[in-house]
This record gives structure tokens, sequence and C-alpha cells, in this order.
């Protein structure tokens, strides 16, 4: 069995293009006789290794949204950093590391909600340089080529909040993944055909 997983709404909203896509892309997908099934994953930085430790040894598309996506994207590098206030209600300034243990966050900077909102901070300035790209997890060549089969765009940036984590565990421990963004909006027929079309392509690729 493979997985899509999209994302619950966050940041107050009532919906989240991610769980559209993914949704849409498993009915049709399924009715086409692959074995795949949506999954929808929490908005909390710690619930992410926990779903990654679960399915090592499967196939997993995470898609995500992000509103500075024009286009369906696949994201090609996790930086390992964690920013952001999670639909935990807490708010993460600090590394991402790569193994599934649970979190020590005696070990770990949390910011105490009161004192800072998630457009307060901003982690370190050379997270978001070529320093931070340098010590990125990588995709698979494989991946940014069947992206662009497929009509999505290929990029290196997935930020530093919940879709970032889940790309950069994804590529590190699973045997089959991607990440796809979207934009965040209603889905268009062109970013749910491309999604669909790179899944099964991915998914079709002999290990």
């Amino acid at each position: 069995m493979a997985f899509i997983t999209g994302f619950e709404p966050f940041g107050g909203r009532t919906d989240n293009a991610s769980w559209e896509v993914a949704q849409h892309v498993a009915s049709l997908l399924s009715s086409e006789g692959i074995a795949l099934e949506a999954l929808r994953l929490p908005v909390e930085f710690d619930a992410i290794a926990p779903f990654i430790a679960r399915h090592r040894s499967g196939a997993v598309i995470s898609v995500g949204e992000a509103a500075s996506a024009k286009r369906a994207r696949v994201e090609t590098a996790g930086r390992l950093w964690q920013c952001g206030t999670d639909n935990s209600g807490r708010t993460f300034n600090r590394p991402l590391h790569l193994n599934l243990d649970p979190p020590n966050h005696t070990e770990q900077t949390l910011i105490a909600p009161e004192l800072s909102t998630s457009s307060d901070i901003r982690p370190p300035d050379w997270v978001a340089g070529d320093e931070g790209l340098a010590d990125a997890v990588r995709a698979p060549q494989e991946c940014a080529r069947l992206a662009r089969v497929a009509g999505l765009d290929v990029s290196d940036d997935a930020g530093t909040y919940i879709c970032n984590t889940t790309t950069a565990l994804g590529y590190t421990h699973l045997r089959r993944f991607a990440f796809v963004h979207v934009p965040a909006q209603q889905p268009t027929d062109e970013t749910l055909s491309a999604v669909t079309t790179f899944v099964r392509l991915l998914l079709s690729v002999k290990n």
C-alpha cells in the first residue's frame, strides 16, 4: 500500500488545499487499480517523525500548500531547521534532528507563545542562505526528472515549517518518497492533473 498525505487546516483557516489534492489523487488512482490511500497529517512538528517511522518500508507522497507557490512544485531539499507556531500552539525555532526518536524538549528551543508569535520569529540567517542549503537533505535525481515530465516545477526551498520537516525526514528515511507543494488556493485542474501524473509515474518506478 502506498500513501498520499495532505495536511489539516492551520493558521485559523478552515481548509487546506493539500488535503483536497491528496483525496482527489487517491480516489482517481485507486479507480485505476493502484493501491493508494489518502491520509491527513496534523500540522505539528512532533507528529511527523512518528508518521515517518511507521511507514519506513512503504511509499509516501506528501502534499503541502505554500502561499508562495504559483504552480505545483516538487521540493528536492529539506533544510535542517524547524521554525514557526504549529497547531499544538507551541512555537519552535530549533535545529531539525534527522533521527526518529521522540524529541527531548529540554535540549531544543521552544519559545513561549506569550513572548513571540510566528510572525516575530525568524531562523538564523545562515539557514535560509547557501550554508543551510548545503547541509540540506536531497531528493534522488529521479524525483526531479519525473516532476518535469509530469509538468511540475522543481524547487529546493521547502521553507522551515512543517512541510520542510516532512521533506527532510521523508527523503532521509523512506524507501520511496516525494514532497509536493501546491498553491494555497482551490486546486485547479492543471494542479490536479500534474500531481496525479507525477504520483502515477513515481509509483510505477521499479526499486
